[in-house]
């Protein structure tokens, strides 16, 4: 008798526990998105090349944010202008990237911003798009970059293969590729070129890191008369 009377409760405990345990998964699967709030560039602003174009991005998501990447592409000569692969845990961020755009002809630029889960796929893309002018009339060398690609997703172990080429109607003068993993150099390769107008380059790096890390890839360019061009990419590796 005494044992039939505790069943209800017991049954109460229980039922709690359960009710409280979906709760909790649910929480851990949501499909909300990130919502993305351009601050810079501004929606058709307009900049000339040699001005410091400043990235800011501001994310927040109810759960906490993962895999995310800005990318600038610009769609006049279909170059990826720059690049970064970030990674966060919070429910919240803003991005105070900047680089200095370069072009040889007035150009429309878009910068990309995509989020990814934590099995990778895209939670939501979105675009502001502007341009960049060219107002000094010089003409810089092209990289065009074969690989790494920037959907590229490197781990420990694998191998990170660099390659493309430089072009320019005046004769190339030198070039540096500058790869490093937290602020450390791990590659820094100077391709012996010549004076020649076309130059291709290939080389390879392994990916080797214990934990999560991130890799800053920087490529240089210089004709004889020492009008520069570079790129950058980041890579987050787990």
């Amino acid at each position: 008798m005494h044992l039939f009377k505790q069943q209800p409760i017991l049954l109460a405990i229980l039922t709690a526990f359960t009710l409280n345990g979906c709760k909790h998964d649910d929480h851990d699967h949501s499909d909300s998105k990130p919502a993305i709030r351009f601050i810079s560039p501004a929606e058709g602003a307009s900049y000339n090349e040699g001005d410091t174009l400043w990235l800011r991005v501001n994310m927040k998501s109810e759960e906490d944010l993962h895999d995310y990447s800005l990318e600038v592409k610009n769609i006049t000569d279909g170059i990826s202008e720059y690049l970064y692969n970030g990674h966060s845990h919070n429910k919240e961020l803003t991005t105070a990237l900047s680089f200095i755009p370069r072009v040889n002809a007035n150009s429309t630029m878009q910068l990309v911003v995509i989020n990814k889960d934590h099995d990778g796929k895209v939670q939501q893309q979105t675009l502001t798009t502007f341009t960049v002018n060219n107002v000094s009339n010089t003409q810089i060398p092209v990289i065009n970059l074969i690989s790494p690609t920037p959907t590229a997703n490197f781990q420990n172990g694998s191998t990170m293969r660099i390659q493309g080429n430089f072009t320019h109607n005046n004769k190339l003068k030198e070039a540096n590729i500058l790869l490093k993993k937290d602020g450390v150099t791990v590659l820094n390769y100077t391709p012996i070129m010549g004076s020649v107008q076309l130059f291709s380059f290939d080389t390879l790096h392994r990916i080797q890191t214990t934990g999560h890390a991130d890799y800053d890839l920087t490529i240089t360019v210089k004709d004889m008369d020492n009008n520069n061009n570079s790129r950058t990419m980041s890579f987050h590796v787990h």
